[in-house]
Formats: C-alpha cells, structure tokens, sequence
C-alpha cells in the first residue's frame, strides 16, 4: 500500500503515508456519523409517523343522537272504598232546635292525580257542584300534603265551601309529580255539610243527588 501510495504521489517519506491514512480515515469517521445521524433520524420520523398513524385511526368514543319527546299531560281522579258518600238529616232532639247533618259511614276519599308541565308553568285543582241545595252549604276539606307523592306535588288549600260556577281551587301549585293511585294516595277529602241559617226558610223535605267535579288545568 505504502509503495503504491509513493508510485500515485511522488511520495518516497512513510511518515507521508501515515498522514494520508489518517486523512483518510477522519474522512471516513465523519461519513459515517453523518450516516448515523441520518439514520437516527429516519428512525425518529418513521415511529412518529407511525404513532399519528394510529391515533388518527384509532377511535376511543362513538356518538348517536336520541330524539325524545315528553309531552305536557295532566289528570286527576278520586279514590275510596266507596266514592258515592251518604248525608242524612235527622229531626232535632229537643222542640226549638234546628235540624242535624249526619253522616253514614266514612267520609275521607283521595285526590289522586298526575301532572307533566312544560318549563315554568304549574297546575291546579278546582272542585264545583253541579247544582246548588238551597239552606245547605257544602265544604271539603283537602289535606295541604299529598301521601305519597313523588315529583313537585301540589299544596291542598284546606276548607273550601264549594258551589257550582267555575269551580273553587281546592289545590295549587303543581308542577311534574304523581301522587300514586288508590286510597291513601295523594291528598285527603273530608266533607261537611252544614245548615245554612240565613236560608233555613229554603230547606225543603227531598233526596238530592249532588255531584262534585274535580278538574286539573294549568294555571
């Protein structure tokens, strides 16, 4: 090598030769960092090429709509062993006195209703009498709390006397609840029938039939 190197370059110094080895070899040296930086560097770009590969196909969550529909509704019905109640009135005891109001059997029955209201509105319930009895005044009383409930019930409004017309609220202040159905179940009714002195001049012997209407509409 050393011959051959001294025939190309005139060289006849071995010490010349060791120089151009060394040049050589640091040449080399550098071109084969330089390789290794590069291949260092594909190998970098390549995994994380390869990591937003991944990620881009790889879905951790997936959506659907659900279309739901919840309508307003309102309703309300009346519970007890027996709905149909029995008033009787009796001859005083003692000559002077006016006639009594008696009662057969149990009086209390229960309001039951259901109300789904739309944001901000509430409910009520009204009580009337299909028909006036001359000398008598009907009153209910509906218990401020409702058994049972679930939701936003609302408040009874205690003793009403009630009449016929558009009705007298009797509950107010409902909003989405349900108060279960059947007896003792939402808010409790006790009637009382009394004697209406300034109109004992109207009373007349009969049996009238009197019916009460309960109806729920929104305020």
């Amino acid at each position: 090598m050393w011959h051959l190197y001294c025939k190309c370059n005139g060289v006849s110094d071995p010490k010349g030769y060791k120089s151009f080895l060394k040049i050589i070899n640091y040449k080399q040296n550098k071109h084969n960092n330089i390789m290794k930086k590069l291949s260092l560097n594909l190998v970098i770009i390549l995994f994380f090429t390869s990591i937003l590969s991944v990620n881009a196909g790889d879905k951790k969550t997936a959506t659907h709509a659900l279309n739901i529909g919840v309508v307003t509704h309102a309703s309300v019905g009346i519970a007890g062993g027996n709905t149909t109640l029995d008033f009787d009135m009796v001859a005083p005891t003692n000559p002077g006195e006016k006639i009594k109001v008696v009662q057969e059997g149990d009086s209390k029955l229960w309001l039951n209703y259901s109300s789904i209201v739309s944001s901000g509105a509430s409910n009520k319930i009204t009580a009337s009498l299909d028909k006036n009895i001359e000398g008598l005044i009907i009153k209910v009383n509906v218990a401020a709390e409702a058994a049972g409930k679930v939701g936003h019930a609302g408040t009874g409004l205690l003793t009403k006397t009630l009449s016929t017309g558009n009705g007298e609220e009797v509950v107010n202040n409902i909003k989405s609840c349900y108060t279960g159905k059947g007896e003792g179940k939402g808010h409790a009714l006790v009637y009382t029938i009394e004697v209406d002195d300034s109109k004992y001049d109207k009373l007349v012997a009969s049996s009238p039939v009197v019916e009460v209407t309960y109806t729920i509409t929104e305020n």
